[in-house]
């Protein structure tokens, strides 16, 4: 995966007994564990007021921002500080909220884009993540554009000194896309295995870029794309009205129903976030509550241009197989190539590619212009993702699947299986490569509402 420059910023480390701290630790208005800078990626960094961001503005949720509000336009990065004792011991379970989204970067390395506001994602942090023995930063990069940029993290597990307990597979809130002892991403509820891979980054007011997602249950939602199956890219978004139900299908394979009743759409499911959609002139537009932007699609459901409530916009220009072009208006382009009905290559304004090989309708590798290529592996059916080997040649994860696509075991680099069983009632027993055993029950959307170890 391609990820933006990291800015390097410097600071002293900290030794904390067990564990690092949490957002929002420590009484008062600042919270001293965190230092907090704004940037884009163009621009240095720089150091906010004071570079302690504010908290218990929320009713006391743990939120950290970088001002009153939370309000500041611009990239946002936070950075924490600590020290790992034994990186043969350390294991740590991060969970993380963000409004609206967060790239974080543990030593250098990029972890996948996570966007969860409501219910918080769940990373396992160990040395094939980014740590390190000794001094160890973390870089949370929130994303604002004027809207608000607050940041809710909380850790459990060991950083390997003595004083810590043993580590324990469990998060402190609900997890809805976790089964949190695994060290790559598997829905609990459901078992689809998903991962997310941000190719060409080339940043502005809206994130513009390339992005890619898998899904072992993605086309299940009723996602296509040229791509392969169950892959999709952030421009493979799209509505399907039939009749007076219309369902849009998000970049991460969310799924939203609407309803027209006569007075408008109404949002049916889920309600966890309002969406809202219009029906205009030139087709629909979807507004999304978290960034404010506004997504447009054409009378036959393809997107053709996302704009914030700034007039900033990315306009996209569809052909038969997806999109041929896309661009912001201030330079930034990106170009598609197809051959066939299949995605092969990506390029940008300033001749950065991405390029696609197949075989049998499935993505086999991914490469940058520099050749490094991913390469991925899949079951005989079921285009489910077995595994993915990074240009360097090693395999993060490796995974097995049931009859019913359900991830049932992961293998992660070194060896350490963990295992996981569904009693077809909404409870899922994962077991982890030492042998502890817990439980997360989810609810018919697939939130988990209990856990028990």
């Amino acid at each position: 995966m391609n990820h933006r420059t990291m800015i390097a910023l410097l600071a002293c480390p900290a030794l904390w007994a067990s564990v690092p701290p949490s957002t929002g630790q420590g009484g008062g208005t600042l919270d001293a564990n965190y230092q907090v800078y704004v940037g884009d990626s163009t621009k240095p960094a720089v150091v906010v007021g004071s570079a302690l961001p504010k908290w218990g503005q929320q009713d006391g949720a743990r939120w950290i921002g970088p001002a009153s509000g939370g309000r500041i336009d611009g990239n946002v990065i936070y950075q924490l500080t600590f020290t790992v004792v034994d990186l043969s011991k350390a294991k740590l379970t991060m969970s993380v909220l963000a409004d609206p989204d967060v790239d974080i970067n543990v030593n250098g390395t990029f972890l996948p884009q996570l966007h969860s506001y409501t219910t918080p994602d769940v990373v396992v942090l160990d040395a094939s993540r980014g740590l390190q023995a000794g001094t160890n930063m973390i870089h949370f990069w929130v994303s604002d554009n004027g809207t608000t940029a607050n940041l809710n993290v909380s850790f459990t597990g060991t950083l390997g000194d003595a004083a810590s307990p043993p580590p324990k597979p469990k998060n402190t809130g609900v997890a809805r896309y976790s089964a949190l002892s695994l060290d790559e991403p598997v829905e609990s509820a459901s078992g689809q295995y998903f991962d997310t891979a941000k190719d060409l980054q080339l940043g502005g007011p809206l994130k513009f870029g390339f992005s890619r997602y898998y899904s072992s249950a993605l086309s299940s939602s009723g996602a296509t794309s040229a791509l392969g199956t169950n892959w999709m890219s952030n421009f493979d978004t799209k509505i399907t009205v039939a009749g007076t139900t219309a369902s849009v299908l998000l970049f991460g394979g969310k799924v939203l129903t609407f309803e027209n009743t006569g007075g408008g759409w109404r949002l049916q499911s889920p309600l966890d976030t309002i969406y809202q959609l219009a029906t205009v002139s030139t087709g629909y537009q979807l507004l999304d509550p978290n960034t404010r932007w506004i997504y447009s699609y054409s009378s036959t459901g393809a997107l053709t241009a996302i704009k914030d409530r700034n007039a900033n916009s990315i306009v996209v220009t569809q052909g038969a197989n997806g999109p041929i072009s896309a661009a912001d208006g201030a330079g930034r382009t990106l170009n598609f190539t197809y051959a066939g009905a299949q995605l092969v290559k990506v390029a940008d304004q300033v001749g950065r590619t991405y390029t696609f090989a197949y075989s049998g309708g499935l993505l086999q590798s991914a490469a940058d212009d520099a050749s490094h290529a991913t390469t991925y592996a899949y079951t005989p059916s079921g285009a489910l993702l077995v595994s993915q080997q990074l240009p360097l040649g090693n395999k993060p994860a490796t995974q097995a699947y049931d009859s019913s696509g359900r991830v049932i075991s992961q293998t992660d680099g070194r060896g350490n299986v963990t295992r996981l069983s569904y009693d077809g009632n909404g409870t899922t027993t994962i077991t982890d490569p030492t042998g502890n055993i817990f439980r997360q029950t989810s609810d018919t959307n697939g939130v988990v509402i209990q856990e028990i170890d």
